[in-house]
């Protein structure tokens, strides 16, 4: 992973992360499609700069679930 100043280290290895490595690591599907028009560099940018997948869903269930329950709506008025 060399796109991102903030290289990730593989853990055993001497070497960073491949950009499929880190997919996995920000929890990034397997079947994911990035697109015909990006490239490795792009894509390894993207994971790079991104928040993990997971922890964005579960940081939004503990922050929407206690409204929704709470009768709010998530929707503009």
């Amino acid at each position: 992973l060399t796109a991102s100043s903030d290289r990730k280290l593989h853990p055993v290895e001497h070497r960073t992360l491949s950009v499929a490595e880190a997919c996995l690591a920000h929890t990034v599907p397997e079947d994911f499609q990035w697109g015909e028009a990006t490239t490795l560099s792009q894509a390894a940018l993207l994971v790079a700069e991104s928040v993990p997948p997971a922890f964005m869903a579960t940081l939004c269930s503990h922050l929407l679930l206690p409204t929704l329950r709470m009768g709010g709506s998530l929707g503009a008025s």
